[in-house]
């Protein structure tokens, strides 16, 4: 479904309820938010516009928001696709609409920047918990 159609899934709001009351009630937050969107749309406005609810969510229930913190791979001649959408704000994925009901494929580039992510993910939450 493209996020146009439905900006966020419907248990997103649920679960940014739970956690302002997590939140009120500890005084003290150290969630961590790691936006990762994907679509079938060609662009990346919706994508960029699921990120921003995400990111206000987070930043009003005191979270650490984790940065995708890779530049484009083209910038430097390289064609692995490392951030081929530009998602600096967070993760974007992106394959081509089937409508025929096979389960959707992503960019081979899109998985890479996903599991450099995880790492910048761990790696975060390592120097956080010091």
């Amino acid at each position: 479904m493209p996020t146009h159609a439905i900006p966020i899934p419907k248990p997103v709001p649920k679960n940014s309820g739970i956690s302002q009351r997590r939140w009120a009630l500890a005084g003290e937050n150290r969630f961590f938010s790691v936006p990762v969107v994907f679509s079938t749309t060609s662009g990346s406005s919706d994508l960029n516009s699921a990120k921003l609810y995400l990111a206000t969510n987070a930043a009003q229930h005191g979270m650490i928001w984790v940065n995708v913190g890779d530049l484009q791979s083209f910038l430097f001649g390289k064609d692995d696709g490392i951030n081929r959408l530009g998602g600096f704000l967070g993760v974007m994925g992106q394959s081509p609409l089937d409508m025929s009901g096979k389960e959707a494929v992503l960019d081979p580039g899109d998985r890479l920047t996903s599991e450099r992510f995880g790492y910048r993910i761990a790696e975060a939450t390592k120097r956080w918990i010091k």
